[in-house]
């Protein structure tokens, strides 16, 4: 995911497409990463073979990629990476969802990831092109398949039982909102650097590697007394920042208030939804899966503006959509505090 940034621009030049119709890549990445996360929510078990099955087919379709001859087959090959990413994700975070330590080293693995990511890839596909890039990932997911691996026992569910409760509904129509409008603009900040200050795949990584440091810090904080509807509104002002041609400065302090904010919001939410499930890893496939269906249309929604060169109307639309988010999630916070907490004993509540 740290590359598509990157790749995508390569690849519309290399196959002679425009940015709109790369950012498809994208797109079907992250749906096969939803789809993965919605079924197997709902029929699997996490194990290490899930995992390990994961790996390989990332591996697969990563030496697929580096070798494809044209663009339809590299959009196939991007889909089934998405599936094996989606299996990944959806062991890591069922195995953590428990234990509150251990949830905070899952979310804190994304951002460590992009921040040693996007400088590294984003060089490659500047030195050797997209191709180079999907090279070095096969690289290291044949040297993680290498990596002894284990699980925390997880029990064998006989049938899936899930809450009643409305306000998780609510919340995973937010969450999916919320990263339909933050893809829309995220996946062409590249571009937007490039059209804007003329940088580079390089000089971009570096702020891609901001914003995943400032998840990174935001990982590891607590701030209890601040509602989450706030963060939501501190990335509409990082959207602005970005989407706005100001100057580089601004666009990459934009780019690292917008990886804190959303890693302030994102494990907040997540934790939002447990408080009302019958076991604390009920809704994560059902989150996963919808978040990652947002980011799947986000590039398409945003398309048609990015290829005629509007970002700052892109910008406007990625912010509303991202106030939305705010007040879908601070009116579930606003009508959970007007009512009496229930026992975890009793989990039978509605909303």
């Amino acid at each position: 995911f740290s590359l598509s940034p990157f790749s995508i621009p390569d690849v519309a030049q290399q196959f002679g497409i425009g940015i709109g119709s790369a950012g498809v890549l994208s797109a079907v990445q992250v749906g096969g990463f939803g789809l993965m996360n919605l079924v197997a929510g709902r029929l699997l078990v996490p194990s290490v073979r899930h995992l390990r099955t994961g790996i390989f087919v990332l591996f697969a379709m990563d030496v697929s990629s580096a070798l494809v001859p044209a663009f339809p087959p590299l959009v196939v090959f991007r889909a089934a990476a998405g599936l094996g990413a989606g299996l990944i994700t959806w062991v890591a975070w069922s195995d953590s969802v428990g234990e509150k330590r251990r949830f905070a080293d899952v979310a804190a693995i994304g951002p460590i990831g992009a921040i040693i990511g996007a400088p590294l890839l984003g060089g490659l596909v500047q030195v050797g092109g997209f191709r180079a890039a999907y090279a070095a990932l096969a690289g290291f997911s044949a040297l993680i398949l290498l990596v002894p691996q284990h699980l925390v026992a997880a029990p064998v569910r006989k049938a899936r039982r899930v809450s009643p409760s409305r306000s998780n509904r609510v919340l995973l129509v937010a969450l999916t909102l919320f990263t339909l409008a933050g893809s829309s603009l995220f996946i062409y900040a590249a571009g937007i650097a490039d059209e804007h200050f003329g940088l580079g795949p390089l000089a971009v990584s570096f702020a891609f590697s901001l914003n995943a440091a400032g998840g990174v810090v935001a990982t590891r904080m607590e701030l209890p007394r601040v509602p989450t509807s706030i963060w939501f509104l501190a990335i509409v002002l990082s959207i602005l920042a970005v989407s706005i041609d100001v100057n580089a400065l601004v666009f990459y302090l934009g780019m690292a208030l917008w990886g804190f904010a959303f890693w302030m919001a994102l494990p907040r939410v997540l934790r939002m939804l447990a408080e009302r499930s019958l076991s604390p890893d009920e809704r994560v496939g059902d989150a996963q899966a919808g978040m990652a269906f947002g980011r799947a249309l986000g590039p398409l929604v945003g398309a048609p503006l990015a290829t005629a060169g509007a970002f700052l109307g892109l910008g406007v639309l990625a912010a509303a959509g991202m106030v939305l988010t705010a007040i879908m999630v601070g009116g579930v916070e606003i009508f959970r505090r007007g009512r009496r907490e229930p026992s975890v004993a009793s989990l039978h509540w509605r909303f």
